[in-house]
């Protein structure tokens, strides 16, 4: 679990997940970020069946120094908390120590 800010000013706790292609946040992120639907996509879940997602834009997402900007997300409506995917830290190098998760640049 680590913080994540999105849009430079409201931060959530989220799962960082290493599974994971795309960003997910729960409905009550959605609503707290203004976050509307653009558009709908069905995809795989671990579990293995296949579910429709809204699909949102948030301005940014950062963790430390880490950000990207213009990012498209997943809403889960049933999900209580978010999931932080390959979509954030794909062009970083993850390191996991026990309390601590750091992205270097590559």
């Amino acid at each position: 679990m680590i913080d994540v800010v999105f849009n430079g000013n409201k931060t959530f706790e989220m799962i960082l997940d290493t599974g994971a292609s795309g960003t997910l946040i729960s409905q009550r992120m959605a609503t707290a970020l203004g976050v509307r639907p653009v558009r709908t996509v069905r995809a795989g879940i671990a579990d293995g069946s296949v579910v429709e997602f809204p699909i949102g834009l948030v301005r940014s997402i950062r963790v430390g120094g880490a950000v990207i900007q213009n990012v498209e997300v997943a809403i889960a409506k049933q999900m209580p908390i978010g999931l932080l995917g390959h979509d954030f830290f794909g062009n970083y190098d993850v390191k996991i120590k026990k309390d601590v998760v750091e992205f270097y640049v590559r």
